[in-house]
């Protein structure tokens, strides 16, 4: 997959549960990050229908971690964790806006249409949004 911003990330799916959800690793092309290095990310996706008893209601929930190498020290661990968080908690929130676009009006997204991601979208998009550079 390339994001608006280029870079090539590719998904793993590590575990597929019908009707529930899964899991997926995510990180660099293989031909970006060499065959040795473990994705970034491990990513869950769930859903759930029929919230309180309701017919018509489903919930979609994502939860990731940042999949951090073991040979680093616990500080610097943790500051990794924080930038993850940052980043990731606005995607997240981008995406499933953009998920229940879709799921309500049937219509695609289009991109950054629920907001401009400092890391993920175009650099013109970034620099129209006052992003730092990368």
């Amino acid at each position: 997959m390339v994001y608006a911003n280029g870079d090539l990330y590719s998904r793993w799916v590590r575990d597929w549960q019908d009707g529930v959800g899964y899991d997926l690793d995510v990180g660099p092309s293989r031909t970006e990050r060499g065959d040795d290095e473990p994705p970034e990310v491990r990513v869950l996706w769930r859903t759930h229908e029929h919230i309180n008893g309701e017919p018509d209601s489903s919930r979609l929930l994502i939860q990731a971690w940042l999949l951090t190498p073991r040979d680093i020290d616990r500080r610097e661990k943790a500051l990794m964790i924080q930038l993850h968080l940052e980043d990731t908690e606005p995607y997240l929130d981008s995406v499933i806006q953009g998920v229940k676009h879709v799921v309500e009006t049937g219509n695609d997204v289009s991109e950054d249409q629920f907001g401009v991601h400092c890391k993920m979208s175009s650099e013109q998009a970034r620099n129209y949004a006052g992003c730092q550079p990368l």
